[in-house]
């Protein structure tokens, strides 16, 4: 069966299936109602201080913990259509519609054209579309935030990073470079993907004794670091310390506010802790307020600029044992967990739990038959 191309080579039929899987996405939005995800609500909120003239704060002061992409897009559109909700949906059903394109990009190297068109079908309508209507039925949420944008801008960079392969061309070694750092600033674990396929590059271009593949490699990285950049030198200049992410990081002049005991780790993993720990945990580190009463404990929430560390005068200290400081256990004190907590699953045990999240048993049935 013959099929038109672009000039670009995508054939039309999957440039449709991309539309109709961005329409399908929209039209759902509308039976979500005013429900709002977890996370969605932060990034929205950050959204907003950024197109508002408030900086990318979500209490009043500098954020480094959640990535910016999603809130710098969904601010964008939102600002525009008058609405921080449906700005954040469009850039979600924008971004998962689009995950077609790279998608069969790739497929259509490890199978006949007929296949490649189908697994890009799959994409289209295989994740769950419940959650974006109502996923109190099923238990779960679509998180209206920062995943989209990393699958597209991943699945993006691996079809360029292909490309470049094979046409041994730097531009689509640059391209797939900055692809990666668009997912890493909507998710920094996209840094990991990039680098094994710079290591990945580096290794062939050993072993086939290729220059160019080399160079490529080069390029890929240069074209990750001049996006990256921007973002980078936002951290440096609000905590004073160079990091690849605001993630983890608790610095040196915050810290002093903190409690001692209660967060050890820097934010991510405090919270990673929260996620397994009862919810009075949650709320007493998340929530809690710091010795002044008048700022949140967690860095969280953002971090305090040069200057305005010393409490001020008419600051009273909540005495220890208060439902606003509640004093530590003997095990909060020492692992930053509560005694009567269980410990948090092991990796093994994690890692099934998100594979029947994945790969939900009917979906094997397909496999097996495939």
């Amino acid at each position: 069966m013959s099929e038109t191309n672009t000039s670009s080579g995508m054939p039309t039929r999957v440039l449709g299936l991309a539309a109709a899987a961005i329409l399908f996405r929209l039209l759902l939005f509308l039976g979500r109602g005013d429900y709002l995800a977890f996370d969605e609500g932060w990034y929205l909120l950050l959204a907003r201080s950024l197109y508002t003239g408030e900086g990318y704060s979500l209490i009043g002061i500098p954020h480094i913990t959640l990535s910016p992409l999603f809130p710098i897009l969904a601010g964008g559109i939102g600002s525009l259509l008058g609405s921080w909700v449906w700005g954040g949906r469009v850039v979600a059903a924008l971004a998962s519609g689009l995950l077609v394109l790279p998608a069969w990009s790739i497929f259509r190297r490890l199978a006949p054209p007929r296949t490649a068109f189908t697994a890009a079908l799959l994409v289209a309508v295989l994740p769950s579309m419940a959650p974006f209507v109502a996923p109190f039925l099923i238990g779960a949420d679509l998180w209206v935030g920062a995943e989209p944008l990393l699958h597209l801008f991943l699945l993006t960079g691996v079809a360029f990073w292909l490309m470049a392969d094979e046409k041994e061309s730097l531009l689509y070694w640059l391209l797939s470079g900055g692809a990666f750092a668009l997912a890493f600033l909507a998710r920094p674990e996209a840094i990991i993907t990039w680098g094994l396929l710079g290591l990945a590059a580096l290794g062939l271009a050993g072993l086939k004794r290729s220059p160019r593949r080399f160079w490529g490699a080069v390029f890929m990285g240069l074209g990750f670091l001049l996006v990256a950049s921007p973002y980078w030198s936002y951290l440096h200049g609000v905590t004073g310390e160079w990091g690849l992410t605001g993630r983890g990081i608790a610095p040196a002049a915050n810290a002093a506010k903190m409690v001692s005991g209660i967060q050890r780790g820097g934010s991510s993993s405090t919270i990673e802790g929260m996620l397994w720990a009862d919810d009075d945990a949650y709320v007493q580190r998340l929530y809690g307020l710091d010795g002044s009463g008048l700022r949140l404990r967690s860095d969280y929430w953002g971090v305090f600029p040069e200057g305005a560390e010393a409490l001020p005068d008419e600051a009273v200290p909540i005495p220890e044992g208060s439902p606003a400081n509640p004093a530590p256990t003997a095990v909060e004190a020492r692992e930053g967990q509560r005694l009567d907590s269980p410990p948090p699953p092991s990796f093994p045990a994690l890692f099934l739990r998100a594979m029947k999240t994945i790969f939900p048993p009917l979906l094997w049935l397909f496999v097996l038959l495939g």
